[in-house]
């Protein structure tokens, strides 16, 4: 993603001075990336937050952060749950293509530059690679492009445009981990009720028998 970006700001920077100015941002974003939903007042708060010494230009850093900011607002905020089925299927891919036991091997995996650190090319990259060639498999009927964003919008939580080998092992361990389910309640004990004594049965029955009715004169 940043070398398209690092090609698009060469290209733009007429004068090579390593710098751009608003005008030739806009039109990166206009023209070059067609982000056409974005209000003019949105860009130029934009441009403010990635012109951070307010020289009236931006850099080539700063450009390619500014422009990642701009695209991964367009990206799906997922819930908790399409989160957990994501890592899951995941999950279950590792096992299968890369005989990974652990998130770290998938980390290894998709870090080919081995810079541990993870770009969103990366993991796209592996995801999608055939098995026998180092990848997980996942055709977009399994993970769908619009599930692979938001994963990744989900683990850049600092959006610097790259995931850390701790960022991207404590999200995986903390969405693959099941809720434990609570006991049972113990059965409420039910008092039994005591049957009557024998005593009482025959006390009543005497008591009976000799109840005297009252006669009237």
């Amino acid at each position: 993603m940043n070398k398209n970006w690092e090609l698009l700001f060469k290209r733009l920077d007429k004068d090579k001075s390593g710098r751009l100015d608003y005008d030739e941002f806009e039109r990166a974003v206009r023209s070059e990336l067609r982000v056409t939903d974005t209000t003019d007042q949105e860009l130029r708060a934009l441009w403010a937050y990635v012109d951070h010494d307010k020289s009236g230009e931006v850099t080539i850093n700063e450009f390619q952060h500014g422009c990642y900011l701009l695209i991964l607002e367009g990206w799906p905020l997922l819930s908790k749950d399409s989160l957990e089925k994501i890592v899951a299927i995941i999950n279950g891919a590792a096992k299968r293509w890369l005989h990974a036991s652990s998130w770290v091997k998938v980390f290894r995996a998709i870090d080919q530059d081995e810079n541990d650190r993870l770009g969103y090319d990366e993991l796209e990259r592996v995801v999608r690679a055939n098995g026998t060639q180092g990848g997980l498999s996942l055709t977009s009927s399994d993970l769908t492009d619009h599930d692979l964003k938001g994963l990744w919008r989900a683990l850049d939580r600092d959006v610097s445009g790259e995931v850390t080998i701790d960022e991207f092992m404590n999200f995986m361990r903390r969405k693959e981990e099941k809720p434990k389910t609570p006991p049972p309640p113990p059965p409420k004990s039910r008092r039994r009720r005591r049957a009557p004594s024998p005593d009482a049965s025959i006390k009543t029955q005497d008591t009976a028998a000799t109840t005297t009715v009252p006669t009237h004169v």
